[in-house]
């Protein structure tokens, strides 16, 4: 069966991706202005498609979090750590630069987590091994 840590990451990841897109598309003034983003009509409707890709991702990994291991599971991992470790440029460039509050790091640090939970069980995990 599939290993609990990795069920447990795509809960947590389905769970916050869900969030932040219900946040985004009902008042994404708010969710921007939590990390120090100034935000205009144009802004708004492209937090909004942001949170498209989040209600993706976050049904993605819910439903993926009954699967069982093989082919299909190590694939839709491998787009989720994908997309965790473009989230972790971005958002680690965005508040470097100044471009987010200090906020942003909260973002740094979620989209590490979930980079490195999936890349450790890419590498890690084979089919067919015991449950962790």
């Amino acid at each position: 069966s599939m290993p609990r840590f990795i069920r447990a990451l795509l809960v947590l990841n389905a769970i916050m991706a869900l969030s932040n897109a219900v946040v985004a598309l009902l008042a994404p003034g708010s969710s921007l202005g939590l990390y120090g983003v100034a935000g205009g009509p144009e802004v708004f409707l492209m937090a909004r498609y942001a949170a498209v890709g989040s209600v993706a991702i976050g049904l993605l990994a819910g439903f993926s979090s009954s699967m069982q291991p093989g082919p299909a599971l190590r694939r839709i991992v491998l787009a989720l750590f994908a997309s965790a470790f473009v989230g972790l440029l971005v958002s680690l460039h965005g508040t470097l630069v100044g471009l987010m509050s200090s906020a942003g790091w909260a973002l740094v640090v979620a989209y590490g987590l979930f980079a490195a939970g999936y890349g450790g069980f890419l590498v890690g995990h084979r089919p067919g091994q015991p449950e962790d």
